[in-house]
């Protein structure tokens, strides 16, 4: 009887662990099922701690703070956009890949992914780095890869035009990150003195010039129109205007255009070898270095010039003109 059931519990055992193998057997990797699904990678935004994008520009590197904020950590320090990120991962989580047409299986160097012409690194929980190449015949298609792997994928170059965007569309628009509800003091400072309030038990009290109930709705707008307005890159240009959200298309009218004039320049009392070298420094920027160029941009300038004041003429004429 034992040796029976010994037998039987041999069986079952050699038959369950045949079972086991011919299922595991018919199991997909985790690159297999992504294959199926038409993904490339599996995204992990929650996860995900820093992001490094290379393009023509150069790399531009951001890092997730304790707080879940993104934060530009390269080529400038600066508070990161939040929606640029947003966007990023949206589209690397709805990317869709197709296989290589048959006959088509050239070498990485044909397609441009030797090293990839723009490439957009993740670090965190899932790790990956998506290299992004030439275009295909097929308009709207580019060919990518992943690195450490061989096969090249054809998929849509929106992901490589985000990618390709420079450190300006990266950096956060806004003046600050602060709420209405965070404040609890406000200064106003004008030409006849100062207006102070405080907020006590979600309440606003002025305090100076003189002690009062102060209006909370109106304290809450001031402080939203403070810190909401964001900023404009291209200034002067109402396109940008449009684009930040602060009119709506056709809402300007451009009806006068003055000529080109300089609004700013460096000014020194007498030339020493110290204001000859930041000369020299200043003149020598070129806009064709990623290094230099995020620089520049934040100036709203292509190159420097040679000082001169005659680019004054036509502002100096419309301040004479005035009316007195």
């Amino acid at each position: 009887m034992k040796l029976r059931n010994t037998i039987l519990l041999l069986i079952l055992g050699v038959g369950l662990f045949a079972y086991i193998r011919f299922v595991d057997s018919k199991k997909l990797s985790t690159e297999e099922l992504l294959a199926q699904k038409g993904k490339v990678v599996d995204v992990d935004r929650s996860g995900a701690d820093a992001v490094t994008i290379r393009n023509s520009e150069g790399s531009i590197q951001l890092k997730k703070n304790a707080e879940g904020n993104w934060l530009l950590e390269s080529p400038v320090k600066d508070r990161a956009d939040s929606l640029a990120i947003a966007t990023l991962f949206t589209s690397l989580e709805g990317l869709r890949i197709e296989p290589i047409p048959a006959g088509k299986n050239g070498g990485l160097a044909e397609y441009g992914l030797t090293k990839g012409d723009v490439s957009i690194k993740v670090n965190g929980k899932t790790s990956f780095e998506l290299l992004i190449g030439k275009e295909t015949a097929v308009e709207g298609k580019v060919y990518m890869r992943i690195e450490g792997k061989d096969t090249a994928y054809v998929a849509s170059k929106d992901l490589r035009d985000q990618a390709s965007r420079g450190i300006k569309d990266w950096r956060d628009r806004k003046l600050s990150d602060l709420t209405a509800t965070q404040v609890n003091k406000v200064i106003v400072k004008t030409e006849k003195g100062e207006v102070e309030a405080e907020k006590t038990s979600n309440h606003w009290s002025l305090t100076r010039p003189f002690k009062g109930r102060a209006d909370d709705q109106k304290v809450i707008d001031l402080i939203s129109n403070a810190t909401t307005p964001r900023i404009v890159e291209d200034h002067g240009n109402r396109l940008a205007f449009a684009r930040e959200g602060l009119f709506a298309p056709g809402q300007l009218r451009v009806v006068l255009q003055t000529a080109p004039y300089d609004h700013c320049n460096f000014t020194a009392l007498a030339d020493t070898p110290a204001i000859d070298r930041f000369r020299a420094l200043l003149l020598a920027m070129s806009y064709d270095d990623p290094i230099v160029r995020p620089l520049l941009d934040m100036e709203g300038l292509t190159r420097w010039l040679p000082g001169r004041t005659s680019g004054y003429a036509l502002l100096e004429r419309a301040v004479d003109a005035r009316p007195r």
